[in-house]
């Protein structure tokens, strides 16, 4: 009987400790399987965090200041912003900076900045492309993804200023917005009068090119663009924009002179010829076309983008223009 006793005391043991081990074996194939998951899907929740528009860093208090007037964010940032009256804006401030936080439509925000400092301001992070491009006299950095903005940004006298969205902007909305800050900038550097703010835009947005001819005095003919917008200024000359790629427009203007109408004056001159003998004067900048015009028998044709030119992209368009015409 001692023995038998033994024996099953020896025997429930054994299924205990198996059962134990059974357990731990059981654990460690859970963790060891969902430390696994996790390593596996950190690379893409990185790659996702770094592309979202951070403002500050996570736990620090937020340090703009909601402002119901422009002055008042001047006066908390320490900064002067001459902006358009936005309707439905928000106005934030903090040492150095002013935010102005604009609907596009009902579920997109355009952010406006300006800092007392220079460079990139824009608070979007990422591997984003960067490209630049002149709105008049200032360089403009527009920063990219698979060929859409996001951002664009651009320092002057007293600071940067940047706009930016969490959706795709147009070139054209980029164009139209910093033009419009860069002019109320302007005005309040110099402290027009009220008759020379008033002054009207010379541009006159036409239907046709006909309609453009007749408010220009200018016979023009030129090839037909897709998407393209025709603008004339008074008994002066045409322009029209059509799109080279989605961030850079090309500009053809005609006027009956025989001057250089495309607005550039600076960069070096030099001269090509076109596949039908026309010499064509361009101009270059670090070694890359910014400008071109020539001259015809009944005006000026001149060519400008917003993106360098290589030169058998301008005189395909010369040799076009010229077809046309013949």
């Amino acid at each position: 009987m001692k023995n038998t006793k033994n024996t099953k005391n020896r025997v429930i043991a054994i299924i205990t400790t198996a059962v134990v081990t059974a357990s731990i074996a059981t654990t460690v194939c859970f963790t060891c399987s969902a430390l696994a998951n996790l390593k596996a899907s950190t690379p893409d929740t990185a790659k996702t965090s770094a592309s979202e528009h951070i403002d500050y860093t996570c736990g620090m208090p937020n340090p703009f200041t909601e402002c119901k007037t422009i002055e008042e964010a001047q006066k908390i940032s320490g900064i002067k912003f001459a902006v358009p009256e936005y309707s439905q804006s928000t106005i934030l401030a903090c040492e150095g900076m002013i935010e102005i936080q604009i609907a596009k439509d009902e579920i997109h925000t355009i952010t406006i900045r300006k800092s007392a400092d220079e460079g990139d301001n824009t608070g979007l992070f990422g591997d984003y492309q960067l490209k630049k491009i002149n709105i008049g006299d200032c360089e403009v950095t527009l920063k990219t993804e698979n060929g859409k903005i996001y951002a664009a940004y651009f320092t002057g006298e007293d600071g940067t200023i940047s706009i930016s969205c969490n959706t795709p902007l147009k070139l054209s909305e980029v164009k139209a917005m910093l033009q419009q800050l860069i002019d109320e900038g302007t005005k309040a550097k110099e402290d027009y009068t009220s008759a020379s703010t008033g002054m009207p835009n010379p541009f006159i947005e036409c239907n046709t090119l006909e309609d453009a001819a007749k408010i220009a005095q200018v016979n023009i003919k030129l090839p037909e663009y897709s998407q393209c917008t025709i603008y004339a200024v008074k008994n002066s000359f045409v322009e029209v924009q059509y799109p080279l790629n989605e961030t850079s427009n090309i500009t053809i203007r005609k006027s009956a002179g025989e001057e250089d109408i495309s607005g550039v004056y600076d960069g070096k001159e030099m001269q090509l010829h076109s596949t039908d003998g026309v010499d064509v004067n361009v101009r270059l900048k670090d070694g890359k076309f910014i400008s071109a015009y020539f001259t015809g028998d009944d005006g000026t044709y001149s060519i400008t983008c917003d993106e360098p030119l290589e030169a058998n992209e301008i005189i395909a368009i010369v040799d076009s223009i010229v077809s046309v015409n013949s």
